[in-house]
């Protein structure tokens, strides 16, 4: 997986305008949750998302940043969570043990069938 961390809130319009060419990823993670550590190693260890680029947010580091996810693309702030984000919005979003890569990956290859 390509792993970009997003460290500073300009990048969300970056992020955006990656999103306006085809879907991308957001994963919030906390590195002091243990339920995060099982949702990004499902994330890691699936092969089908070796290529997949991830844009991550630190939400303990980056509270701002993560809260500002929430707020631009109208889902509940929570953490692990996932969202596809596709045309400036977000397509799919999944928080907890209820990560899977398979869903992701199915947003990603069919971004319209949302």
């Amino acid at each position: 997986m390509n792993w970009i961390e997003i460290t500073d809130i300009e990048q969300l319009q970056t992020l955006d305008a990656a999103s306006q060419l085809g879907p991308v990823v957001i994963y919030k993670h906390s590195n002091r949750c243990s339920i995060a550590t099982v949702a990004k190693n499902r994330l890691v260890n699936d092969k089908a998302m070796n290529d997949v680029k991830v844009y991550e947010i630190d939400v303990v580091a980056q509270r701002p940043i993560s809260l500002a996810v929430a707020e631009r693309y109208g889902v509940r702030h929570e953490s692990p969570q996932v969202l596809v984000i596709h045309g400036g919005q977000s397509i799919y979003d999944a928080s907890h043990l209820s990560i899977f890569p398979q869903e992701v990956m199915e947003r990603l290859s069919s971004p319209t069938q949302a």
